[in-house]
């Protein structure tokens, strides 16, 4: 589904195959402030909750390209929430939107991880962390962003924003589980 304003000559588009989802980007943004523009797949969930997913592969050409892990209060365009993405030179950052339609400001980042990395953000009440795994075993916490969530229902999901150029992501292992 398409998140805010996207060009309507491109649409974005996911596919499922053998457990691996491909995700063709559109839009300019999914972690700045202001407006959102992407292609986002995502679940309602309910509580508290864990999603993880192993992004496999990111390719894009310009630099505001992003894929990632998206936790939101709500799938409306500028909707409070956090993302956890990596970006085309594959550096990795978590950040929080505290508010409708706020800023989206860095929570935590890491430069040159690359676009082979495990991703996983826990939502716990109004907090999150977000973590990222070079091998899917050891975590990296880039910390904990608070947001005021007004229900115990969150949209979780993959999101790709191109751009101006093409975004593809590939992503396996995705999981959505109850927080411990």
């Amino acid at each position: 589904q398409e998140v805010g304003t996207t060009s309507t000559d491109d649409l974005g588009r996911a596919s499922y195959a053998n457990g691996v989802f491909t995700v063709h980007g559109v839009g300019a943004n999914m972690d700045e402030g202001g407006s959102d523009g992407f292609h986002s797949v995502h679940a309602a969930v309910v509580g508290d909750v864990v999603v993880e997913a192993h992004l496999k592969g990111f390719d894009a050409v310009t630099d505001e390209a992003r894929a990632g892990l998206v936790v939101r209060a709500a799938i409306d365009e500028g909707s409070a929430g956090w993302a956890l993405v990596v970006d085309r030179r594959g550096d990795v950052r978590f950040k929080t939107r505290s508010r409708l339609d706020g800023s989206f400001p860095i929570t935590g980042q890491a430069a040159g991880v690359g676009k082979d990395v495990w991703l996983r953000i826990v939502r716990r009440g109004d907090d999150a962390t977000g973590y990222y795994a070079v091998d899917g075993v050891t975590w990296m916490s880039l910390g904990t962003g608070t947001i005021r969530v007004t229900t115990d229902d969150v949209f979780v999901g993959l999101g790709v924003t191109s751009g101006d150029g093409p975004a593809v992501a590939t992503v396996e292992s995705v999981t959505v589980a109850p927080a411990p």
